[in-house]
């Protein structure tokens, strides 16, 4: 009996010890990321782009408030402006990780104006917490039957602002 006390207490403190290392997203809600992100795919499309990403709200912490989330999702992704509305972002909703330095965007694909599209792949951006902006650098999506591949750049801030910590 004593054996299953001690396994008991060792599995409550990993499990705890495992979400108190969790991202949190404070405050949860809905946030709209905007700015500028250049695709390029045999074309080069300079476009304006808009991402709403969703924070639930976590559990209650321990003062009872609802003020945070340990996830986030882009549920709608849009790009604007000359041809780039010929490109469609899909395979939403992506999960948005944080491994804290690069914001994670798992499972972004596209239809492009070229042949092949972007594949289903993950892509990374540098967020900065104090200007709420995440930026991509030669983010690649690998091309679609053999075409070539997508590649990202650019910069997006979040509105309202909010905090993205990983301890």
């Amino acid at each position: 009996m004593k054996k299953l006390g001690m396994l008991f207490l060792s599995t409550v403190a990993l499990v705890s010890a495992q979400a108190a290392q969790a991202t949190t997203y404070t405050p949860a809600g809905t946030f709209t990321a905007t700015g500028t992100l250049t695709v390029q795919k045999g074309l080069t499309l300079n476009c304006a782009a808009t991402f709403k990403i969703v924070v639930p709200e976590a559990a209650p912490d321990a003062h009872g408030t609802f003020s945070h989330g340990h996830s986030a999702n882009v549920t709608a992704a849009t790009l604007t402006g000359g041809l780039c509305p010929l490109v469609t972002l899909n395979n939403l909703p992506w999960p948005v990780t944080y491994d804290g330095t690069n914001l994670i965007f798992t499972g972004v694909a596209a239809s492009t104006i070229t042949p092949g599209g972007c594949l289903p792949g993950t892509i990374q951006g540098a967020w900065n917490n104090t200007t709420k902006t995440v930026t991509f650098v030669n983010q690649t999506l690998t091309g679609g039957s053999g075409s070539a591949n997508c590649i990202i750049n650019g910069t997006l801030t979040v509105n309202p602002t909010i905090s993205i910590t990983n301890p």
